[in-house]
């Protein structure tokens, strides 16, 4: 997965934060981060195409792991013979 994530969000000035548990908007970088740390958490880009790029206060690990589950389900219901 090729995702930035907190300190590798500082090339950018700003940042767009969306999510739960946060006022929606656009935020410095610094300031977006500050967040994160603060709710031990992390800040990842889930838009880079867009201006200011896209963020949510996350945990990354507990991200990437349900993106994972979502994609097995999605392969175990394609697989043939499947009772799905």
């Amino acid at each position: 997965m090729n995702t930035l994530l907190n300190e590798d969000l500082l090339k950018f000035k700003e940042v767009r934060l969306v999510g739960d548990n946060i006022e929606n908007g656009i935020y410095l970088t610094t300031s977006a981060l500050s967040l994160a740390e603060g709710m031990e958490l992390d800040l990842v880009c889930v838009s880079m195409t867009a201006n200011p790029p896209v963020c949510r206060i996350t945990s990354y690990e507990k991200m990437v792991y349900q993106q994972k589950k979502k994609q097995k389900t999605k392969t175990d219901r394609s697989m043939p013979g499947s009772d799905s």
